[in-house]
């Protein structure tokens, strides 16, 4: 879950990665698809997204990989991979 978070906290991190065949690991596309508030918005620290993470596992709910198959989309209009995660 804290890559999940750590991800949405700073959704721009590969725009200049790149993959081993020497491609870049986000195109243009996807790129200008992140939202400029989430790129400008205070980041988290990795305490902080501890935190949230410690929170949400008080929540009294069943995160079945059933569930998860049935709320985690196949793609996201950027078309960036989705990941998948355990909880």
């Amino acid at each position: 879950m804290f890559d999940v978070i750590h991800h949405h906290n700073n959704p721009d991190q590969f725009k200049d990665e790149y993959n081993e065949d020497g491609s870049f690991k986000m195109n243009k596309v996807q790129i200008d698809s992140i939202s400029r508030i989430l790129i400008n918005s205070p980041k988290l620290s990795d305490d902080e997204i501890y935190k949230i993470i410690s929170f949400l596992q008080t929540l009294d709910f069943d995160f079945s990989e059933a569930l998860l198959k049935k709320i985690v989309p196949e793609e996201v209009p950027s078309k960036l991979p989705i990941h998948a995660f355990s909880n």
